[in-house]
């Protein structure tokens, strides 16, 4: 799933476009892009994807660069 480039550009915009927004337009696109990577997966893997799920993978992917900060420091 996470080698699948519809699957990365979807996530880079739930990412970005966050649904706690303030502005009614970016969690418009949140949902969007949310919807639109449920059913990309439904149709590639038959799989359908709790918002939950797709938050954890979000939370994680955001917060990468405070782990690279983390480990820079180390190296």
């Amino acid at each position: 799933m996470f080698t699948d480039e519809a699957v990365h550009m979807l996530m880079t915009l739930l990412i970005v476009f966050d649904r706690s927004d303030e502005e009614k337009v970016v969690r418009k696109v949140h949902e969007v892009a949310l919807d639109m990577l449920n059913k990309h997966l439904r149709n590639q893997w038959g799989l359908a994807v709790s918002y939950s799920k797709v938050k954890r993978v979000v939370e994680c992917v955001t917060d990468l660069p405070m782990i690279l900060a983390a480990f820079a420091a180390i190296f």
